[in-house]
């Protein structure tokens, strides 16, 4: 997909969210509602790169970033983005990158995440596990982690 489809698609994603996040909120008289917040959590990395010696570019997770910054300020209160990438998305960074948005996020607020890289599938016992540097991240974690965020999510 062309960088450009990416942009107008991202974008799209952010105003449409912003319009579910209040949704819920009541018409009054007196001051505006606040608008909801916007996080995004980031984390990309291509252990196989690495290995090689070299340094993965992490342009999807920087770009979603970037643009949730440059594009749905209007739309949001605040938007607070973190992005992990090569050596800095390990197991404990990503694991700590949900603790951030469990304990910053509101009922009213919006997260997107957006993890990127290697894993395996078990078909046996209907496993996914993601390789990140640091160790494994089974699915079930991810299912936890994700299902403690509060407010709306995509990821």
């Amino acid at each position: 997909m062309k960088p450009s489809r990416i942009r107008r698609s991202l974008t799209l994603l952010f105003v449409a969210l912003a319009g579910t996040a209040l949704a819920g909120a009541t018409v009054s008289t007196k001051a505006p509602a606040p608008k909801p917040n916007l996080y995004v959590f980031a984390a990309q990395i291509d252990t196989k790169v690495l290995a090689r010696g070299k340094t993965p570019n992490s342009r999807e997770a920087r770009l979603l970033a970037k643009l949730a910054e440059d594009r749905s300020r209007g739309f949001y209160g605040q938007v607070r983005t973190r992005v992990l990438f090569a050596e800095q998305a390990s197991r404990q960074n990503i694991l700590n990158g949900f603790a951030w948005l469990q304990t910053a996020m509101t009922e009213q607020d919006v997260a997107v995440v957006f993890i990127a890289g290697h894993g395996r599938y078990n078909e046996r016992h209907h496993l996914y596990t993601y390789r990140p540097i640091g160790g494994p991240i089974r699915g079930f974690e991810f299912r936890q982690a994700f299902d403690r965020i509060p407010g709306r999510k995509v990821l």
